[in-house]
C-alpha cells in the first residue's frame, strides 16, 4: 500500500484543476491511500469526489491547532507528499512530516527553502499548471502520462448538471481571471469589450445552447423595461459584471422573456433610486 499526502488549501476551482494528475497518481499504483489537506473552501466539495481515503482541513485560528494538526500527520509515515497549492503554510507543515519524497509547487522560491529536503517546482505564472504537474510526477518516478481530464463525468453527485433542461451548451464561466489588471498581469491581455463578448457568443452559440455562470445576483427590480439587479461578493467590483456578464443576462432575457429588456446594474441605475423605487413599491 502507497500513503500519499496531497496538499490544496485553496479553492475548489484550483482542487479540480489538480484532478487529473491526482487521478493518474492513483491509477498509476493501484493499491494507494491518499489523504487530502484542504481549505475550508474546498473541504465539503472534495468530500463528493470520492477520491480520497481521509480529508483533513488546515487550521487557521492559532499556533497551537496547527502543531496539534502536524503531530497528528507526523504519526502517519507517508511515501510521498505533493504540495500542489505552493502555499508556504503547506511547505512549512511537510517539512516536520515524515516521507520518502516531498515534491512542492512554489510561485516563489524562498532562501530557507534551501534546507528542505523537498524538490520544488517554480509556478510561472506562464506554464500551464498541468504541464508543471506533470513534471513534478515524473520526478518523483510516476512514468505516466497526466489524464482523466473528463474526470467530472462520472462524478456520481452531479446535481447541477442535473438541474441544467439542455443537454447540448458551451459553458462560460466569468470572473476576474478574464481581466489581467484584477488577476495576473503576466498573463495574456484579453480584455474583451461589450461587443467583442456579444460577437463571440452569437458565433459559438450557432450550434450550441450557452450557459454563462458567474458570481451571485440578486433581482431588484423590473421597472418598465428596465431590469434592475445588482452583483453580490467579488463581483460587485469586477468589470466583467458591468459588461461582459450582463451582456450574456440582457441576451437571455432579450430571447427568452420579452425582446424589449435591458438590464442594469444598481451602480448604474443609482442604488437610491433602486431602494426608493421598493420603498414605494412594498
Amino acid at each position: 500500500m502507497v500513503n500519499i499526502l496531497i496538499f490544496r488549501t485553496d479553492k475548489i476551482g484550483d482542487l479540480i484543476v489538480t484532478i487529473p494528475a491526482i487521478l493518474t497518481i492513483k491509477k498509476y499504483f493501484g493499491e494507494i491511500d491518499i489523504t487530502l489537506v484542504a481549505s475550508e473552501k474546498n473541504y465539503k466539495y472534495a468530500d463528493t469526489l470520492g477520491i480520497f481515503n481521509q480529508i483533513h482541513q488546515f487550521p487557521r485560528k492559532n499556533i497551537f491547532s496547527k502543531i496539534f494538526f502536524i503531530h497528528k500527520l507526523y504519526k502517519k509515515k507517508f511515501d510521498y507528499i505533493f504540495i500542489f497549492d505552493g502555499k508556504e503554510h503547506s511547505i512549512l507543515t511537510a517539512f516536520f512530516i515524515k516521507a520518502k519524497l516531498k515534491v512542492a509547487l512554489s510561485s516563489t522560491i524562498k532562501f530557507y527553502y534551501k534546507i528542505m529536503r523537498m524538490k520544488f517546482f517554480e509556478d510561472n505564472e506562464n506554464t500551464n499548471l498541468n504541464e508543471v504537474f506533470q513534471k513534478m510526477l515524473f520526478n518523483s518516478n510516476i512514468s505516466a502520462k497526466i489524464s482523466n481530464y473528463d474526470f467530472l463525468k462520472n462524478k456520481k453527485d452531479n446535481n447541477f448538471s442535473k438541474l441544467i433542461p439542455i443537454f447540448h451548451y458551451v459553458h462560460i464561466h466569468l470572473d476576474e481571471k478574464w481581466f489581467n489588471n484584477l488577476y495576473i498581469k503576466s498573463y495574456t491581455n484579453i480584455n474583451p469589450s461589450s461587443n467583442q463578448f456579444k460577437d463571440f457568443i452569437n458565433a459559438i452559440s450557432e450550434n450550441d445552447d450557452i450557459l454563462i455562470t458567474s458570481g451571485l445576483i440578486e433581482l431588484d427590480l423590473v421597472k418598465g423595461n428596465e431590469v434592475i439587479v445588482s452583483f453580490q461578493g467579488a463581483c460587485g467590483s469586477c468589470p466583467s459584471s458591468a459588461g461582459a456578464t450582463l451582456a450574456g443576462i440582457e441576451r437571455a432575457i432579450q430571447q427568452n422573456v420579452f425582446p424589449e429588456a435591458v438590464v442594469i446594474p444598481t451602480n448604474a441605475y443609482g442604488m437610491k433610486e433602486v431602494e426608493d423605487e421598493m420603498s414605494s413599491r412594498f
